[in-house]
């Protein structure tokens, strides 16, 4: 249903180290309007990058909302930091930025966790910003055994059926 196009490589800026327990909360850690982390979050560090494009093939893009995205991805934990997402006539629409920090997960060791997301939509000039580091009780996602009891169903929780039941 998907093809991608290599872009080429490219350096891209990057919050991968935070500094712990003063960054996150929002409003008062966020530059807003834009919703950049503050300089509190850590430093940012130039990181080597591959730039991806991603489409639908030309039979499944009629009506697909997105004509192509473009994902800046980093080159040591293949994750995207970047993505610019193009609307259907390949008109730059959304900005977004994934504010993944390294952190130690159980199982897994040390790896990029998510922090936060923003999203710019360019055309309707709204964003989004997205964080579990909001909550001064709890910094964080819950990641494998450090999930507490009543959240790890996985029936309720992974799968669609389970989902509309919470939704009710």
């Amino acid at each position: 249903m998907f093809d991608a196009d290599f872009l080429g490589d490219r350096k891209q800026v990057e919050l991968v180290q935070l500094d712990g327990p003063k960054s996150g909360s929002f409003p008062a850690d966020y530059d807003m309007p834009l919703g950049f982390p503050k300089p509190n979050w850590g430093n940012w560090e130039v990181r080597e990058a591959s730039v991806i494009d991603a489409h639908r093939i030309p039979s499944e893009a009629a009506g697909y909302c997105y004509g192509n995205r473009v994902l800046w991805v980093d080159k040591e934990f293949w994750l995207p930091y970047w993505v610019d997402l193009f609307d259907a006539n390949h008109k730059l629409w959304k900005v977004a930025a994934y504010e993944n920090a390294t952190g130690d997960v159980p199982t897994l060791g040390h790896v990029w966790v998510g922090v936060a997301a923003i999203n710019w939509d360019l055309q309707n000039t709204h964003a989004t910003i997205w964080s579990p580091w909001g909550n001064p009780a709890h910094r964080g996602h819950y990641l494998n055994r450090l999930t507490p009891t009543e959240y790890q169903n996985g029936t309720l929780y992974g799968a669609p059926a389970g989902l509309l039941q919470i939704l009710r």
